[in-house]
């Protein structure tokens, strides 16, 4: 997984690849069950996507921008545009059904 570069809009509209963004914040339970999941997409889904981590409390206004309301919210961001959004703590099998879907969706466009 890779820390958040200078700066994430950038990173989205340049990568050749979705970016699955992670906000999450040091204190919450439900970030840390994530985590394990979040490390397994990376690997298994490596060079179909990229994982980055925002922690919200270090980058509030880029979770303002993002509309964060609650931790953990994973936004799936492709080309600047927003392909899948979620809230809470999902089994690292459904996340990777739900990505492998959306990139699916992407190269039949």
């Amino acid at each position: 997984m890779s820390e958040l570069p200078s700066s994430l809009l950038e990173l989205v509209e340049r990568s050749s690849v979705p970016v699955l963004v992670d906000f999450y914040a040091h204190w919450c339970g439900p970030c840390k069950v994530l985590a394990p999941a979040l490390n397994e997409i990376a690997k298994m889904l490596k060079g179909q996507i990229m994982v980055v981590k925002v922690d919200v409390d270090q980058k509030s206004r880029l979770a303002a921008y993002f509309n964060v309301q609650a931790v953990p919210t994973l936004l799936l961001l492709y080309k600047g545009e927003a392909l899948w959004r979620h809230s809470g703590v999902l089994p690292a099998k459904q996340l990777a059904d739900i990505i492998r879907s959306e990139i699916k969706k992407l190269s039949s466009v």
